[in-house]
């Protein structure tokens, strides 16, 4: 019984601030999530449909303070970066998108930046003249890429598995010279690598049937919230100097640098590379055109649990986010 004194727990007064509480909580729920302070991080690797934002920061379109291109050129290190939220955002191939959130890590695929028709390859020394001639040879190629896929693909079309070559674990900026120091017969890469490799040829690649790379924008899923605005301007910006990346005029010297071709080759190299338009991206996103989430499950059935400790087969809407792309249409 409560004193004369005391107040019942659910007085009028009491009611009405648990109300006032409610409502700013509820009110705090609808605010949109603010911009962080610090700049969206993205990692670029040496890959020329990276290059757009290259130009575009060059160009001062895209503010330093708001977005940061982190250089990783190694791909394993760009998927455990993204992955552990070391930065937010990184180019990676769908397949490699796909094995990292099978491993449990919240990505998702926000634009596609470009479809590989031939920059990845499998470059030899002279005396091989097939795929077939690399049973029993040393090959070198990065594990758990998009490069580890091409080989399979290139091995599997003449008889052979990984178990029939020697395997040599290499980064792209180790092809260089694993080629010039290592006892090596063959290497998986990517442009700019094959221009930059005199005297060699490339025996498979990417514009085989069933063969393409493509690559997306992955982002982790809190940057979605966190960096709207400037992921909007990130895909933008490719869009935009992708087109004047084709036209050179001048424009290109940065990227000569970084690639380390010339302009020729530079060009020759784009021929070999689709960059769709933000609508056909925002298309195979959301399934209203079915090619990529086709490829996607694809992907999975080629490589069920592989390096994943369960096999359940994803759906592509639980990797595919289209809405910064409907938000721009």
């Amino acid at each position: 019984m409560h004193s004369p004194d005391s107040q019942p727990v659910f007085a009028p007064s009491n009611v009405l601030a648990m109300l006032l509480v409610l409502v700013l909580w509820a009110g705090a729920l609808l605010l949109p999530v603010p911009e962080q302070d610090w700049p969206l991080k993205v990692a670029v690797g040496l890959w020329p449909g990276a290059e757009p934002w290259v130009l575009a920061h060059e160009h001062g379109e895209l503010d330093t303070a708001r977005v940061r291109l982190v250089e990783i050129n190694w791909t394993s290190a760009a998927m455990r970066a993204v992955g552990n939220r070391v930065v937010d955002a990184a180019i990676l191939s769908l397949d490699e998108v796909l094995l990292q959130v099978r491993q449990g890590y919240p990505l998702k695929v926000i634009m596609v930046t470009d479809i590989s028709r031939g920059a990845d390859v499998v470059l030899v020394k002279p005396g091989i003249a097939s795929v077939a001639d690399l049973r029993g040879r040393r090959v070198g190629f990065e594990p758990r890429t998009a490069g580890s896929r091409l080989l399979g693909r290139a091995l599997a079309g003449s008889g052979l598995g990984l178990l029939d070559i020697q395997p040599v674990v290499l980064n792209a900026t180790e092809t260089q010279e694993a080629f010039d120091n290592l006892p090596i017969d063959a290497i998986v890469c990517t442009e700019p690598w094959p221009r930059r490799l005199g005297g060699l040829r490339a025996i498979y690649d990417s514009s085989q049937k069933g063969a393409e790379v493509v690559r997306v924008l992955a982002a982790h899923v809190e940057v979605l919230e966190e960096h709207r605005a400037a992921l909007k301007d990130l895909v933008l910006s490719h869009r935009r100097w992708a087109g004047r990346l084709r036209e050179g005029e001048g424009t290109l010297g940065p990227v000569l640098r970084r690639e380390g071709v010339t302009q020729e080759d530079f060009l020759r190299t784009l021929e070999k590379i689709e960059m769709p338009s933000l609508e056909q991206s925002r298309l195979w996103l959301s399934g209203q055109d079915a090619w990529l989430s086709e490829l996607f499950q694809k992907l999975q059935e080629e490589a069920p649990g592989q390096d994943v400790p369960e096999t359940r087969i994803l759906t592509p809407e639980e990797v595919f986010d289209p809405s910064i792309l409907e938000e721009m249409s």
